[in-house]
């Protein structure tokens, strides 16, 4: 009796295990990929420099699909100071929403909805084609 309750709950491990989503870090943040997804590394951004609003930023990226869905995860970063927290609606045509506690801006670019918000000065941005799924990337 012993045998079978061990054996049922390492079956249970194994199932929990394998539906549980993978993690990964952009920028300084950590973000969950849901099964499945495989990163194309041929779209990764690390520290590449930009200008936002006259504010010299860096900005790391990464992009992940499975089949015809993709999350792409993108974290702007001031090199000093921080960014405005206006920038969360910087795609625009959506409006105010909050996701885990963020608040963010929630918009429709072309087939792929994108969420932004600003976290201690940076601006992240999880751009999918699937709105419901957007939640669960933000760890």
């Amino acid at each position: 009796m012993k045998l079978k309750v061990i054996f049922a709950l390492a079956l249970l491990a194994m199932f929990v295990g394998s539906v549980s989503a993978a993690q990964t870090t952009v920028g300084d943040y950590k973000f969950n990929i849901p099964d499945g997804y495989e990163q194309d590394h041929s779209l990764d951004i690390t520290g590449q420099k930009t200008d936002i609003n006259s504010v010299p930023c860096h900005v790391d990226s990464k992009t992940f699909s499975k089949y015809f869905q993709h999350v792409a995860i993108t974290v702007t970063s001031p090199d000093s100071g921080k960014l405005p927290n206006e920038m969360k609606s910087y795609y625009g045509g959506g409006h105010d929403s909050q996701l885990k506690g963020m608040d963010g801006y929630v918009s429709l670019d072309g087939r792929d909805y994108v969420y932004s918000y600003v976290h201690d000065g940076n601006w992240i941005v999880i751009k999918t084609d699937d709105l419901y799924g957007i939640e669960n990337v933000i760890a």
